[in-house]
């Protein structure tokens, strides 16, 4: 037999497991084993002839539900079997894990991964008594459990009784959860034993999952960079042949900082050699060079001017993108010069420039913009213009710099990718001239809100143009917020009297909404004695509308209505109210405990409307509140809030406020 008949498998089927969303989102799990299986011939037109498999399974395990029968009978389709590769896959005497869900006829298989094969639809087992259905029970465990804290502890004591395929699908549970598992002491033994796995594919997944705790690591826990790199350092000493588990290696030392920095092991393990064959392969010289710019530092050791100079030109791939990432990072000042000569030569051959346009969103603002400007006066291709405005979007978002106006004014042009990206940064800079370059454009936009934006831009800087399509799109609800904010900052001497018609004269609900809202925002303090008489009885339903325009006209005679609108069961009320009470409660003199503890409560109120806590957590972060950063510590935890907007606003507030929980 040849040696390549002999040769295992490129990458185990389990690779890149993960099982989460099957276990949560499944009606019934059962180990079973395939005990028949009957191909079922169809004709089709007369002359063609296809196949479909019926296969039948006895239940040796149910993980969850019920299954009250000796056998199951699914067919194929049932499956999500289409292609007759898969269909044959599955042997007569084969132990399967299947996840299945409701559906008119009965059973269908709730775990179809698309280009995932069938090993990650339904995933092989040994015996009924494979670690990986140990795993899902531990999953089961982590899906009832409404503390991400203690999710968190049950993935760990999970990785302690299973292996292999069980290990990848809990150490992808645990990376989502990255932020929470950085600060339990018990994660850098559960995740490092796993560094010299007999199982590349394990090997690579405790990688990743390191790398991403090291990441979400705001707080710099010395122990666990610590133990990441000598763990690390001992893994990459021991024979290892496969790419990928070495590569995602390399890249944890590059996430542990300044532990990486001083050790001298470390860096040598993370400077590429020169490739004089047979050595490194591209993916490992990549995740080095990414490795070395994650560390942010000079390694004097690291010739730059090397390093790149031996990267072909005509290299589009992961190499020429982290080796341009590193010397960006470690040496920016001589990175721009490399960069822009690179890009020159690249231009001269006729090749793409978008990775060295790329590079320079890892320079300071400072270094980037001046060579910014020179590029975008080049003869550039649609996809390299689309590639600076990304850029500029980047740089901006750090700190808007009104010099990029100049680069951002010509990537304007109708139908052109870059377009979008160029809009949003001349919005981010937010200047008179970035106002400028913006105004003639504001008819070409065709997303409304867009538009809407565009104006409210342009009136921040004296331009009226955008009035009448704010004024006519102002009553609909999903473009009311920024209509009227586009309104207050047109300020065109019409639109009070407009909308004080608006509200005399009309029955409509959601023009009198946004009428009461726009007088507020406008500063129509004519109209306080009307708006508070809209709040004498909070069922009105203009009240939650009028307790925001009366905030926003500073009228503190309806703190007390906002403090009795938090008690409601109206979420639209609630969110009102809390609006209001944080604006009223910046205004000077004012200053009620309280009202601000009630804000807090919200905030941390599992069982409130998520957008009213987010309106709380808006009114705390602008009153600046102490109480702040002990709420953000608890509605981290919640398990219902699991992938939502809100969570990955408390997340990123964290590390910036360097909470500890």
């Amino acid at each position: 037999m040849s040696v390549f008949a002999q040769a295992a498998p490129r990458q185990e089927w389990f690779h890149d497991l993960s099982l989460e969303n099957a276990v949560a989102t499944s009606d019934l799990i059962l180990a079973a084993q395939v005990t028949e299986i009957t191909e079922i011939k169809l004709m089709r037109g007369g002359k063609g002839e296809n196949s479909m498999y019926q296969y039948k399974f006895k239940p040796v395990s149910v993980l969850r539900g019920v299954f009250a029968r000796d056998e199951l009978s699914m067919g194929s389709a049932d499956l999500g079997l289409y292609r007759m590769e898969e269909m044959k896959e599955i042997k007569q005497g084969d132990f399967r894990l299947i996840f299945l869900g409701r559906s008119d006829l009965g059973y269908r298989n709730s775990n179809r991964v698309e280009n995932g094969g069938l090993g990650k639809s339904m995933p092989p087992l040994r015996d009924a008594q494979d670690p990986l259905l140990d795993a899902v029970r531990t999953q089961l465990a982590v899906n009832a459990e409404g503390d991400r804290g203690k999710r968190v502890a049950l993935l760990i004591g999970g990785l302690k009784k299973t292996s292999g395929a069980g290990v990848v699908t809990l150490l992808k549970s645990l990376e989502r959860r990255a932020l929470l598992a950085a600060q339990d002491v018990e994660v850098t033994d559960a995740v490092t034993k796993f560094l010299t796995d007999s199982s590349p594919a394990v090997r690579e997944a405790a990688a990743q999952t390191l790398r991403g705790i090291l990441e979400a690591d705001y707080l710099e826990h010395p122990p666990l960079r610590e133990s990441a790199v000598a763990r690390s350092l001992a893994a990459l000493k021991s024979p290892d042949a496969h790419t990928q588990a070495r590569a995602a290696l390399v890249l944890v030392l590059g996430a542990c900082g300044a532990a990486t920095a001083k050790n001298a092991a470390a860096i040598e393990q993370l400077i590429p050699q020169p490739d004089l064959g047979g050595g490194l392969t591209t993916i490992e010289r990549a995740a080095k060079y990414r490795a070395l710019g994650d560390l942010k530092t000079d390694v004097p050791a690291f010739n730059v001017e090397m390093a790149l100079f031996q990267v072909p030109l005509d290299d589009e791939g992961e190499i020429s993108r982290a080796a341009e990432y590193a010397i960006a990072r470690m040496q920016p000042v001589k990175a721009v010069a490399l960069l822009r000569a690179r890009l020159d030569r690249k231009i001269a051959a006729g090749l793409d420039v978008r990775i060295e346009i790329e590079s320079l969103a890892d320079l300071p603002a400072d270094m980037a913009i001046p060579a910014l400007i020179e590029i975008s006066k080049l003869q550039l291709e649609r996809s390299e213009k689309e590639a600076l405005a990304r850029v500029c979007g980047k740089l901006v978002e750090k700190k808007p710099d009104d010099r990029l106006v100049e680069v951002l004014s010509v990537l304007l042009s109708p139908g052109e990718p870059s377009r979008i990206h160029a809009v949003a940064a001349l919005m981010a800079i937010d200047t008179d001239a970035a106002a400028k370059a913006l105004q003639p454009h504001l008819r070409e936009e065709e997303e409304l809100r867009e538009k809407l934006l565009i104006a409210y831009i342009l009136g921040r800087h004296g331009i009226r143009d955008g009035y009448a399509f704010a004024i006519e799109h102002v009553s609909e609800h999903s473009y009311l917020e920024i209509a009227v904010a586009a309104l207050a900052a047109i300020k065109e001497p019409q639109a009070v009297t407009r909308l004080r018609e608006i509200l005399e004269t009309s029955n409509d609900l959601a023009w009198n909404t946004a009428a009461v809202r726009g007088l507020g925002a406008m500063g129509a303090q004519e109209m306080t004695p009307k708006l508070l008489s809209l709040i004498d009885d909070l069922r009105n339903p203009l009240a939650p509308a009028a307790l925001i325009a009366l905030a926003d006209l500073g009228e503190v005679k309806a703190l007390e209505k906002a403090r009795e609108g938090l008690g409601s069961r109206n979420d639209n009320l609630v969110t009102a109210s809390a609006r209001a009470a944080g604006k009223l409660l910046a205004r000077p003199g004012v200053n009620d405990a309280d009202l601000r503890t009630r804000l807090a409560a919200l905030l941390g109120d599992a069982d409130a409307n998520v957008v009213s806590r987010t309106a709380a957590l808006d009114a705390l972060l602008a009153l600046k509140d102490d109480r702040l950063d002990g709420v953000l510590a608890k509605v981290v935890r919640e398990a219902n809030l699991e992938g939502s907007d809100l969570q990955s606003r408390v997340e990123r507030l964290m590390r910036e406020r360097k909470v500890g929980l």
